[in-house]
């Protein structure tokens, strides 16, 4: 056996792994949608931040006259509903590294929620969702679904589509092709208005508060099976808002009423930063999935392994 072989790809196996773990966080980040003037429809502001809650670009993009609405990403691209002074709803397109592609792609009454998936844009237009291909404006189905959950906020995986029933105690799922109901869906029982859904994996996590709307908590289930995980995985959520991402271990929420972004650990719930965000009206919260950099440093333990195959 060749002792001195063994030990330089056992030491390049170690390295390759630190990479790996070092590329899941190099470089993440988030991105919010914002009012900077609490509701005056100044502006629908477009921010990126570090997960460490530094500023990349409070003003990534801008529309004026405008209040905004749900946010989804999708490769170089944000997608943004802000509501005009007119009264309408629009979509817009934005580039991740700062301006604006497209500020009207689509233009609806209401867009209540937001999410890219398989190269569509599925929206909660008040009731029922849409599907639009944004590479095209153009729509796909107008009315796929007709949801019988009532909140803000859906969200869509493994070619489903998940929505809240807001005093329902329940999450809704529907096929993402079809809109035919799938299965039971999931049960949230002892919760009152179940307020936003994010789903990371194969876990399903949920933000609901009491019946006045002031005492928050997330709850955590099995995506596949609904089973409990943990029904308060973080608690005493002081007046949370209608958002929330996870993502990079980490949960990221509104709370005191949309004004902040508050950290909590995804696995335990445990409080990071009640802080993260403060000062503007926050009303969406993306975070890029890890996938290229992730690849990269997969990429980087592939060419050091079979360098150190060679003879």
């Amino acid at each position: 056996m060749n002792t001195t072989h063994f030990l330089r790809t056992g030491t390049a196996l170690a390295a390759g792994a630190a990479l790996w773990a070092t590329t899941q966080n190099a470089g993440a980040q988030f991105y919010i949608t914002s009012d900077p003037t609490f509701g005056y429809n100044t502006a629908a502001v477009i921010g990126a931040y570090n997960m460490d809650g530094t500023v990349i670009n409070s003003s990534l993009a801008s529309v004026p006259g405008a209040y905004p609405g749900a946010l989804t990403w999708a490769g170089n691209d944000l997608y943004a509903a802000y509501n005009l002074s007119s009264g309408s709803w629009q979509i817009g397109e934005f580039a991740t590294g700062g301006g604006t592609v497209n500020a009207s792609l689509f233009t609806f009454n209401s867009v209540e929620g937001l999410v890219y998936s398989g190269g569509n844009l599925f929206a909660n237009l008040f009731g029922n969702v849409g599907v639009y291909n944004p590479a095209t404006g153009t729509t796909n189905n107008s009315d796929l679904v007709l949801l019988r959950g009532a909140s803000d906020g859906i969200a869509v995986s493994g070619g489903n589509i998940y929505d809240a029933g807001i005093e329902a105690d329940q999450i809704y799922v529907y096929n993402d092709t079809t809109g035919a109901t799938v299965g039971a869906g999931v049960s949230i029982p002892g919760n009152y208005y179940l307020k936003a859904i994010a789903i990371d994996g194969n876990d399903l996590f949920v933000l609901s508060t009491d019946e006045y709307d002031i005492d928050g908590h997330i709850g955590e289930y099995n995506l596949t099976t609904g089973a409990a995980i943990n029904t308060s995985l973080v608690s005493n959520l002081e007046s949370p808002g209608s958002t929330i991402a996870v993502d990079y271990g980490d949960i990221l929420v509104t709370t005191d009423n949309g004004s902040r972004v508050s950290e909590y650990n995804e696995t335990n719930g445990a409080l990071i930063n009640a802080d993260l965000v403060s000062g503007v009206d926050i009303t969406s919260i993306a975070i890029p999935e890890p996938t290229t950099l992730a690849l990269a440093g997969l990429g980087g333990l592939s060419l050091l392994l079979a360098r150190r195959r060679q003879p």
